[in-house]
């Protein structure tokens, strides 16, 4: 957990082995004994978030409610690990080449589309049935599954803009609450 904070905290380029050892308050070479790299204690926090999104998907998928309340679960449940998990979303939304010298970590980007990959398989059967049970208007599922993020990330990067430079008090509650209704009203029926 020491890596992951000194992430979240700084980035991985400005991350040090040293500066994680001494946060875990162990050695370099006890640190170089479990972990044979930066690269591998990043990759390791990407795992334990997109591993703990999952979980949020597969609980609301696999939820025992009627498919709108699940479909209803499942956004509300995105948005709440967004917001309590925002310093590794910003990281994820924002993964860029360059923090890495100019050349993304091949695991690290196998790792990623695997764990997309497998949020998409899981959440695409939920969207078919709600279009077969009526609950939504047609649309494919990978694309409904991608605007609830996309919303969720400009909700976000929005709302701590607006604060940072004190254009709007608009907290991200209010604003997801607004999508939540344009959706209701748009892509329910």
């Amino acid at each position: 957990m020491a890596a992951h904070n000194l992430f979240l905290e700084t980035g991985y380029s400005k991350t040090t082995i040293a500066d994680i050892a001494r946060r875990a308050n162990v050695t370099k070479r006890t640190l170089y004994s479990y972990f044979p790299s930066k690269i591998t204690l990043y990759i390791e926090m990407y795992d334990y978030y997109l591993e703990r999104y999952h979980q949020v998907i597969v609980d609301a998928v696999r939820s025992e409610m009627p498919t709108r309340e699940k479909l209803l679960f499942l956004m509300d449940s995105l948005f709440a690990f967004t917001k309590d998990n925002e310093k590794f979303m910003r990281l994820f939304w924002m993964i860029d080449s360059e923090e890495y010298g100019g050349d993304l970590s091949d695991d690290l980007t196998e790792r990623i589309r695997n764990w997309s990959i497998e949020n998409i398989r899981e959440a695409r059967p939920l969207v078919k049935l709600a279009f077969e049970e009526g609950v939504i208007i047609d649309i494919e599922p990978e694309m409904l599954i991608h605007l609830i993020s996309a919303v969720n990330k400009g909700i976000m990067t929005h709302t701590h803009k607006e604060r940072k430079f004190n254009i709007a008090h608009i907290d991200p509650e209010s604003l997801y609450s607004q999508f939540r209704h344009i959706l209701l009203r748009s892509i329910f029926l």
